[in-house]
C-alpha cells in the first residue's frame, strides 16, 4: 500500500507541467472521522472531532506548524492532542516538494472523571505537490509516539482543490497500526 500511495502521488506530480511551488502559510479547519482498532482486547471505539491547525513558512525551505484536535469517541472518551513542529521542504521540479517534519506532541483523555495526559513527538516524509492548477496532492509517513513504547506508523494522503490561490477544500484519509481516519476541511492560505 506504501508504495502504490508514493508511485501514485509520483505520477500526478510528474504528468503535470504546473509551475506553482506549495504554500506553507496557511490555516486549516476539518472534521475527522476516526476508527481505533483493539482498545481492549476484541474492543473499537469510533469517533470523530474538530481541529484547527497552521503553518507558517519561514524562509525559501522552512516552516513551523501547530495544531488542535479534539475528538469524542465511544464510551464517553474525549481526547484533545496538541501538536508544534518545525519542517523543511525542499522543490524536486517546479510543483513537487519533498517534506520532513518533526514535531511535539501532546495528548489528554478523559473517561468518567478520570483523565490522563501524555507527551511525545512526531516525525514525518513525504511529497507535497500539484497534479493541475488545481488539484494537490499530499502523501506523507508519519510516525507517532506518545508515551512509552506507544509508537505508530501511518500513511496519509490528501487531495487539495483549490478555488483560488487563497481557499481550498481538503479530502483526506490515513491508516496506521491500530487506526483508520477519514475527514474533510478547508484551508485559508496568506502570503500569496
Amino acid at each position: 500500500m506504501l508504495r502504490t500511495t508514493i508511485a501514485t502521488l509520483f505520477a500526478f506530480a510528474a504528468a503535470s507541467a504546473v509551475a506553482e511551488q506549495p504554500s506553507y502559510d496557511y490555516v486549516q479547519v476539518g472534521y475527522q472521522k476516526i476508527e481505533i482498532d483493539d482498545v481492549s482486547p476484541g474492543i473499537d471505539a469510533d469517533g470523530d472531532g474538530l481541529g484547527i491547525m497552521g503553518s507558517f513558512e519561514i524562509g525559501d525551505q522552512f516552516h513551523v506548524f501547530g495544531g488542535y484536535a479534539r475528538g469524542d469517541f465511544d464510551f464517553d472518551v474525549d481526547i484533545d492532542q496538541y501538536n508544534v513542529g518545525l519542517g523543511w521542504h525542499r522543490g524536486l521540479t517546479n510543483s513537487l516538494d519533498f517534506i520532513a517534519e518533526l514535531s511535539y506532541v501532546r495528548a489528554e483523555a478523559d473517561f468518567a472523571g478520570f483523565s490522563a495526559d501524555e507527551d511525545g513527538y512526531g516525525a514525518s516524509i513525504g511529497l507535497r505537490g500539484f497534479a493541475s492548477r488545481n488539484v494537490e496532492l499530499l502523501g506523507m509517513i508519519d510516525y507517532v509516539d506518545v508515551g512509552s513504547g506507544s509508537g505508530d506508523t501511518s500513511v496519509e494522503g490528501a487531495l487539495r482543490y483549490h478555488f483560488s490561490k487563497r481557499f481550498a477544500l481538503d479530502v483526506n484519509a490515513g491508516v496506521g497500526d491500530d487506526f483508520t481516519s477519514y475527514g474533510a476541511g478547508f484551508q485559508l492560505y496568506f502570503g500569496r
